[in-house]
């Protein structure tokens, strides 16, 4: 099956640092979006770092001759992501951590792997259906005025490298068509665009077929809205 993908990452409003980080291996179908939290530097570091280790490893486990289940390599793939973040903070003597947000496809079959507040969606038809994102914990503490580094060291915000305690990533799967769209966003953009604001774009986009416009036409569309926070937006689908 081949497949497709474009990406577009920006920093926050009066930014120069993006702490974002994206991935995309078409070959395999595999894509992920990751934003990090911490002190000056350490965060985008952590992106980085997080999406380095995740590559690594999933190019090992889903290249061998019999791979595992894909919902254990990915879940151990963000397990490996965190491990190398815990080494990043210890090296440098920093607080850094970093959401992740990784999506396989083979087949008929879509497998996302999730640890904190970037979000998924499939584009179907005319249809955008959410699949992944959203963090009650992460919306309690930001009504508390919590910062997201202290979110995450506190618990109340899931990412990888936070703490010693080992992530264990929120799993989904779903049928994956012909036809379909898969839309990662980092929560840049989800703090500043409605579900009908994101479904009205994606839709503008299918009714042009150019899937490749979508990722910059939200991320513009979320910063004229007032984002401080970094905006990433991956885009895959088949030609």
């Amino acid at each position: 099956m081949r497949l497709r993908y474009v990406a577009y990452t920006s920093p926050g409003i009066g930014k120069t640092r993006n702490e974002d980080a994206v991935m995309g291996e078409a070959s395999l179908g595999l894509f992920a979006v990751a934003d990090g939290v911490g002190s000056t530097g350490a965060a985008a570091l952590a992106a980085r770092h997080a999406v380095a280790a995740l590559r690594e490893h999933l190019l090992d486990l889903l290249t061998r001759e019999e791979p595992p289940d894909i919902q254990r390599a990915l879940t151990e793939g963000v397990q490996a992501a965190h491990a190398r973040v815990r080494q990043l903070s210890r090296r440098e003597g920093v607080s850094a951590a970093s959401t992740l947000l990784v999506a396989r496809i083979e087949r008929e079959w879509l497998t996302l792997a999730h640890v904190g507040d970037g979000a998924a969606w499939i584009w179907r038809g005319d249809v955008l259906e959410r699949v992944s994102g959203g963090d009650a914990l992460s919306d309690l503490a930001m009504a508390e005025g919590f910062g997201r580094l202290h979110r995450a060291e506190k618990g109340l915000l899931d990412a990888v490298g936070a703490g010693d305690r080992i992530p264990t990533p929120r799993l989904a799967q779903r049928r994956w068509y012909a036809f379909d769209w898969l839309v990662l966003a980092t929560d840049g953009i989800v703090e500043r665009l409605t579900g009908p604001a994101i479904e009205s774009l994606v839709a503008e986009a299918a009714r042009e077929h150019r899937p490749e416009s979508l990722p910059e036409r939200l991320v513009r569309t979320a910063q004229d809205a007032g984002a401080r926070d970094d905006c990433t937006v991956l885009v895959a689908w088949r030609p």
